[in-house]
């Protein structure tokens, strides 16, 4: 059952306790989502259930951003080990991809990826989702 108020209690307390993405993940796919989209530039993000979606607020200190034109792998490479390593805030996170060219991400519950996409075609990366273990 898709809950927006649990959906977004969810992604504001990943965020503010720094929670591993596998551990996000799952919750959120305990609470019904099925896919989330965000646009870097703009912080446009959305989690889906079927029909159902609800919007996610601004993060704090989140402001406007111009991603790269050109996708630069191995500064996306960096900025994600740093997050995955817990050395970056999600705002800095989205920052670093943004330099790095990515414009949007997508996440797909069923297949546990998230593919992170750039202004060309061309330009993307599938990143597995590992299991959650229960460790924070």
């Amino acid at each position: 059952m898709f809950d927006e108020e649990q959906v977004l209690y969810i992604a504001k307390q990943g965020k503010a306790k720094s929670w591993p993405y596998p551990k996000i993940f799952h919750e959120l796919k305990d609470a019904g989502v099925m896919s989330h989209e965000v646009w870097i530039e703009e912080f446009k993000s959305i989690y889906k259930n079927g029909s159902q979606e609800c919007v996610e607020p601004l993060p704090d200190g989140f402001h406007a951003l111009k991603a790269a034109n050109d996708f630069k792998e191995a500064a996306f490479q960096d900025a994600l080990a740093r997050r995955l390593r817990h050395e970056t805030t999600y705002v800095e996170f989205l920052n670093d991809m943004a330099a790095a060219g990515v414009v949007s991400y997508n996440v797909d519950m069923a297949t546990q990826t998230v593919t992170y996409t750039g202004r060309k075609e061309k330009d993307f990366f599938i990143q597995k989702v590992p299991p959650y273990t229960g460790e924070i």
